[in-house]
């Protein structure tokens, strides 16, 4: 009789302590949502992050799909990260760091309730981030243009490859009819 209540009680105090811990912790929520985002999984990553962080992730998802990828498609190369390492600041927040294609990134954690989630809303997305500081409006655009203008300047390269090569043609066209 003795053992079952130890047996009990000793059961009692680790669901306790499970339930008291707030789960996994903010490095558990990183986690899921990182592994999520390297899938390309975006309706999971959403688990994992605040109200305010979802519409970002929805835009993620339309950009992805604008790039032709589908959600979840695992693609020829799968994006990684490594290094994660969260600090907790105060009671509800933490700032989690990890390295993705050699570079640091931040993501912004909020305790809500007895959960971490990942809180990178619309103001604050990735990639908008440079050196920890928010880039300006104007220095936004220029990056976007500039991304554009690479684009436009691939496309006129290839058009001038097909162009020569189709007068190539139409020489070899011509001698072969004299």
């Amino acid at each position: 009789m003795k053992n079952i209540l130890k047996v009990t009680a000793f059961s009692m105090i680790a669901v306790f302590v499970v339930a008291c811990s707030g789960g996994a912790g903010p490095e558990g929520a990183a986690k899921g949502y990182l592994d999520a985002l390297m899938a390309k999984d975006f309706e999971k990553a959403k688990e994992f992050a605040t109200e305010d962080s979802k519409g970002m992730l929805d835009f993620m998802k339309q950009l992805s799909a604008m790039g032709g990828e589908k959600e979840g498609e695992e693609s020829a190369e799968k994006a990684t990260y490594s290094d994660l390492n969260c600090t907790v600041e105060g009671d509800t927040a933490a700032v989690c760091t990890y390295k993705a294609e050699e570079k640091e990134e931040t993501l912004k954690l909020k305790k809500q309730g007895d959960k971490w989630l990942v809180h990178q809303p619309k103001e604050t997305p990735e990639g908008m981030m440079e050196g920890g500081e928010m880039m300006e409006g104007g220095e936004m655009m220029e990056n976007a243009a500039e991304g554009v203008g690479e684009i436009i300047q691939e496309g006129a390269e290839m058009m001038e490859e097909g162009a020569q090569k189709l007068e190539e043609a139409a020489d070899k066209v011509e001698e072969s009819a004299k």
